[in-house]
């Protein structure tokens, strides 16, 4: 007979699921920081008067090089330097920036949002997006 201590009703996660949860909790992390400061950037700018399409540029422009250096040091923790790694990550960053630029688009011209407004809806896909083509492309495991 086993003693209560010994059994289990659920099933504890695998080491690469272990894992794997670890390193999204750092991508919600870092992600969070990072998404915080190009959205507080992009409502400065627009706040001053910069169109929304050029406040989005400067807001890209930090967040990519914000982004990379914590993505790749933390939350891959790509110490070595996935071979094309920075190539890949300014490809996804350009797919995103598109994705988002898109979106703000229809959020200001077309549903007459705020510029504010429209850009929360475009970075929650930009976000989900972007984990998912880090993982699998531009960190992938060795």
């Amino acid at each position: 007979m086993k003693s209560p201590s010994t059994t289990s009703s659920t099933p504890s996660p695998k080491p690469s699921e272990l894992e794997e949860l670890k390193r999204l909790t750092r991508f919600v992390l870092v992600g969070g920081f990072n998404t915080a400061c190009m959205y507080a950037l992009f409502v400065l700018l627009v706040a001053l008067g910069v169109h929304h399409a050029l406040a989005l540029v400067a807001d890209y422009a930090g967040g990519l090089l914000l982004g990379y250096a914590l993505n790749r040091g933390w939350t891959f923790a790509d110490r070595d330097g996935v071979p094309g790694s920075r190539a890949r990550y300014f490809a996804v960053y350009l797919l995103i920036y598109g994705v988002n630029a898109g979106l703000l688009e229809v959020g200001v011209r077309g549903l007459h949002l705020a510029p504010a407004l429209a850009q929360l809806p475009a970075l929650a896909i930009a976000t989900g997006t972007s984990y998912l083509l880090q993982r699998v492309w531009v960190f992938r495991p060795h």
